[in-house]
């Protein structure tokens, strides 16, 4: 596996640095994300837990990948500007979000946390002794009865005197 960067510059905004990648592989499958940031962190001189692979690509019947990396300067930086979901793939659930405190720093910007709401009793899934009743079928019988009645008086009686 051999990696050229294709491009790098600095983002002092979000403290980190850029790099487009390009991995080539011949004769291997796609190189796994964990092995291009050691190769990478190796090569930048960086911790490998600063670095976020971002994305990668391979073109059918290539044996080139193409990516993008972040390298950042302290993991409070990356923890503050990094999506969980790239945290998680990178660092791995154990390390991305549960101990980034990325939960504690949610609860002091004043974000309410979300709970799943709790089943209600008799709601899907519990089995109810009352069997439900269909409301188009009682108002159907009483609409039914209601023209039957109309139907046993004459027709000739009210009308033609």
């Amino acid at each position: 596996m051999e990696i050229e960067v294709t491009g790098e510059w600095d983002n002092a905004l979000l403290g980190r640095r850029q790099l487009d990648f390009s991995v080539e592989h011949p004769g291997d499958a796609t190189p796994g994300r964990t092995d291009v940031r050691k190769k990478l962190a190796a090569m930048k001189d960086a911790d490998e837990n600063l670095v976020i692979v971002k994305g990668m690509d391979t073109d059918f019947g290539r044996a080139v990948t193409d990516g993008s990396v972040s390298v950042y300067s302290s993991r409070d930086r990356m923890v503050e500007v990094e999506s969980r979901h790239l945290l998680d793939r990178n660092l791995g659930e154990d390390q991305g979000t549960a101990s980034t405190g990325r939960e504690e720093r949610a609860g002091e910007a004043g974000e309410p946390e979300e709970e799943a709401p709790e089943p209600e009793a008799g709601g899907e899934g519990s089995e109810s002794e009352e069997e439900p009743v269909d409301e188009n079928e009682a108002e159907g019988e009483d609409e039914s009865d209601a023209g039957a009645e109309e139907a046993d008086e004459d027709p000739g009686e009210g009308g033609s005197e």
